[in-house]
């Protein structure tokens, strides 16, 4: 187990917060890969601390214009070995796919047993420089291709 974030987690006075995020997979074979900002177990599933960025959740609202953007995500992940297998060939070259699946993004509060689910996100896109993979996350809404 490697900590590519450098056991990074968010610091607010003596809260200490730490992402999970569970993205959905399918294709040839289906699943889930479970990253955050450290490695981590949580109901004995195993989440890779191969996220190098801290996520914000970004969302606006113009009530004197009555218009609103819908939330998205944006994380930085570092291309690692995912079973037997670079990170960046499983989500560009493989029969699985990610694109339009969902992700579960939690939070876990100064080690807490308990996971708060902050949102459903859906996959929009990837793309990667070499040695980071780039992924964006937008709001999965339930009226989503209809």
């Amino acid at each position: 187990m490697t900590d590519f974030a450098n056991n990074t987690s968010s610091h607010i006075g003596n809260i200490q917060e730490l992402w999970l995020f569970d993205l959905s997979y399918a294709g040839y074979s289906s699943g889930t890969l479970r990253l955050s900002t450290k490695d981590y177990y949580h109901s004995s599933n195993f989440y890779h601390g191969a996220i190098v960025n801290n996520p914000r959740i970004r969302e606006s609202l113009d009530l004197k214009k009555s218009t609103a953007k819908s939330s998205n995500v944006s994380i930085s992940v570092a291309d690692f070995k995912y079973k037997g297998t670079l990170l960046s060939e499983w989500l560009f070259g493989s029969s699985t796919y990610f694109i339009n699946q969902t992700v579960t993004v939690k939070s876990v509060v100064n080690n807490s047993s308990t996971a708060i689910t902050i949102g459903t996100y859906r996959f929009i896109k990837c793309s990667s420089n070499g040695n980071t993979i780039s992924i964006e996350l937008t709001s999965h809404r339930p009226w989503d291709f209809i």
